[in-house]
């Protein structure tokens, strides 16, 4: 009897061993665990436009909780409720449809990964059939990128119903249900290339490491983004730099120009960008009418009735516009010159030679005062970045057919060697641009090493009348200036009395006009939750600016910069940032307790008690 008593215990046992030891592993494999092994993004659905002509708040409404539930059902998305979306809209004064820094201020405080918007195009119901067709249009904001990068515009329609009676309510929500479902399926699978900036040459003709296998078209937009390492944030932010345009397209590899910002680095991340059906029709019917005139100019240049490529008078000078410019906030500032837009489409134009002098008045020749510092290979030139470092001993040199004024063809060359002398800090320049023109694209350009000291200067064009006039007014002045130091509150202090906050900086040499600029976010997304006045330099060696009638609120961590203009250059334009350089970012945090004694900017908090947050902004 013990023995089978024993016996029994022990089958018992190992049974109980054997159901603990196969329960873990039975929940893998559940639906639900596996779920858990997905990426799951979060997103936020804007209400959706309602664009068919009803203005109906009912359609919209539908339409917006169609496409949530669509973006749920794929279980990649999680979709937030509609009662915080408009908690935070509230919050924040906002009104769709929102701005891309709308969208980052509002996925920020979502802490969401993409805002989905969109907008309902048409509806139409057959009413012999209760056939409905729909078309949806949707757009993905990407929060960490700060752009749309996916869409997808979808037409759906119902199957005809036998019989039917006339109930319009069902027959229409099944349509927006139907289309809502397509847009998503084709949003999710349409391909967003993302890839890197393998080669920049020394004309901006960027190299990419993606192609048609990744889904790339000629004349994709893609925006180029730089990882930065903040070590006040111990991460790596993203910055965009501009956007370039797809213009010749192999398997793996691409090749695009800049069409916007800055000039891209090696390095740098692309991101495809989505572009609406809109622009994709204008942008192709803006093709299609170049392609024709161009073949129009061919078929008459070779008639002698013109001349191929002239576009006007390709010899008449270049107006220009500068101001001082940076890729982000703390970074390497440099001064912009960008030529105007009717004149950077002058057919025949080779390459670009751009003259900086001290006066208005200087003569924009290549000689040995060392006024020529930047030569540009190619038909058209958007931004030419001046930097401030010392460039010696660069050549510059092609050769090309052009057809003379007999109809014959006919030989030129440019040779050049100069010097790029650096940007001196405090000292106001002018620049002039001169192009060399005539049809067929040079050789690429061959840049020496830089040496020691400077060189004779070399410049010879043949014919000379390959060389177009000077700039008549020079764009200035501009001023070369570095950006603000920032001494207080030290960066990272995490005990800043919210209501006695003094902002400290040292001004810099060339600047004369200063503001204090706090955002609640370290990548300075618009608003600002405070900006001081300008104040203007009077030789100090340290700018103070103390907030007044202004407290900031407990236990928040807020991000400040310091922006330097020169009065009366660059003006900024519609509420751009022209001619503001921006210092490094720094940041510094607010306990949650009462602030200590007035009369310092920081304090050890005491101990016990609330305090009472004053709204931030009153």
């Amino acid at each position: 009897m013990h023995r089978m008593y024993y016996r029994l215990l022990s089958e018992v046992a190992a049974y109980c061993l054997a159901v603990c030891l196969a329960v873990p592993y039975a929940l893998i494999f559940t639906p639900a665990a596996m779920a858990q092994g997905r990426v799951i993004t979060s997103a936020a659905v804007l209400p959706i436009v309602d664009g068919t002509g009803q203005q109906s708040e009912v359609l919209s409404d539908k339409a917006t909780d169609e496409v949530a539930l669509a973006l749920e059902a794929t279980r990649q998305f999680r979709v937030v409720l509609r009662a915080d979306l408009e908690r935070e809209l509230a919050a924040l004064q906002l009104a769709p449809p929102l701005s891309d820094l709308q969208k980052a201020r509002l996925g920020a405080r979502l802490q969401v990964d993409k805002i989905i918007s969109g907008k309902l195009m048409s509806l139409k119901l057959n009413r012999k059939t209760g056939q409905v067709e729909a078309r949806l249009e949707l757009r993905s904001f990407d929060i960490k990128v700060g752009a749309t990068l996916n869409g997808a515009l979808a037409t759906q329609r119902t199957r005809p119903l036998p019989g039917w009676e006339g109930d319009d309510t069902l027959v229409l929500n099944e349509g927006i249900r139907a289309v809502a479902e397509t847009a998503v399926r084709e949003m999710l699978t349409a391909r967003t290339p993302r890839g890197n900036v393998d080669v920049v040459d020394p004309q901006g003709n960027v190299s990419l490491n993606i192609g048609t296998n990744h889904g790339v078209k000629v004349g994709d937009r893609l925006m180029v983004m730089r990882p930065t390492w903040e070590p006040d944030l111990e991460m790596v932010v993203m910055y965009e730099v501009g956007e370039v345009r797809v213009k010749q397209v192999e398997p793996r590899l691409s090749e695009a120009n800049r069409i916007s910002g800055g000039f891209p680095r090696v390095g740098d991340k692309v991101y495809m960008l989505y572009t609406p059906p809109e622009a994709l029709k204008k942008e192709f019917r803006s093709r299609k009418m170049e392609s024709s005139a161009r073949m129009l100019c061919g078929i008459l240049g070779a008639f002698g009735i013109i001349a191929i490529g002239t576009g006007g008078d390709p010899s008449s000078p270049t107006a220009l516009t500068t101001h001082i410019a940076q890729s982000h906030p703390g970074g390497e500032t440099y001064i912009a010159v960008e030529p105007h837009i009717g004149h950077t489409k002058l057919q025949g134009t080779q390459a670009w030679l751009i003259f900086r002098g001290p006066t208005a008045g200087f003569i924009a020749e290549a000689d040995d005062n060392n006024y020529l510092v930047g030569a540009v290979r190619g038909k058209h030139l958007s931004l030419y970045e001046d930097h401030p470092e010392r460039q010696v001993g660069l050549s510059f040199a092609f050769a090309w057919q052009f057809i003379d004024e007999t109809g014959e063809q006919a030989d030129g060359d440019v040779s050049i060697t100069y010097n790029h002398l650096e940007l001196v800090e405090g000292d106001t320049y002018y620049y002039k641009v001169r192009r060399v023109h005539d049809p067929i694209r040079p050789q690429v350009p061959i840049a020496d090493t830089a040496q020691d000291d400077l060189v004779d200067v070399d410049f010879t064009i043949d014919p000379e009348d390959a060389l177009s006039e000077a700039t008549r007014k020079a764009a200035g002045p501009v001023t070369y200036f570095r950006p603000p130091g920032l001494q207080a509150p030290s960066n990272g202090l995490k005990t800043v009395n919210p209501s006695n906050v003094t902002f400290e900086w040292e001004p810099m040499d060339g600047a004369d006009q200063y503001q204090v600029q706090v955002y609640d976010n370290s990548l300075l997304r618009k608003p600002a939750v405070y900006k001081g006045p300008v104040q203007s330099s009077t030789g100090e060696v340290l700018m103070r600016h103390k907030p007044s009638g202004f407290t900031f609120g407990s236990n928040e961590t807020y991000y400040w910069v310091v922006g330097a203009k020169r009065a009366g250059e660059a003006q900024p334009v519609s509420g751009s940032e022209k001619g503001w350089i921006f210092s490094e970012v720094w940041s510094f945090s607010t306990p949650p307790t009462p602030p200590g004694p007035t009369g310092s900017g920081s304090y050890s908090p005491p101990p016990g008690g609330w305090w009472q947050q004053i709204p931030r902004g009153k």
